[in-house]
This record gives structure tokens, C-alpha cells and sequence, in this order.
């Protein structure tokens, strides 16, 4: 998270992946960790 001060492109990228996943098919998350249900 520190570097997502110098780097708001990531993290804005992160939430457009999570929120419309379907508009960045190839991006890998960075910031985000995707949690899985047990």
C-alpha cells in the first residue's frame, strides 16, 4: 500500500479489475488479493 501513493495508476487499475473484471482481462492484481470462500 505505501507505494500506491507514487503509483494511484495501480491501484485505481486493482479496482476497475475487481469491479469490471471484463475490461482488463490480462491484468495481474497488484494491491488486492483475491479471498476465496471455504
Amino acid at each position: 500500500w505505501e507505494s500506491g501513493v507514487a503509483r494511484p495508476d495501480l491501484l485505481l487499475s486493482d479496482m476497475i479489475k475487481i469491479c469490471h473484471p471484463d475490461l482488463l482481462p490480462d491484468y495481474e492484481l497488484t494491491y488486492m488479493e483475491r479471498l476465496t470462500s471455504n
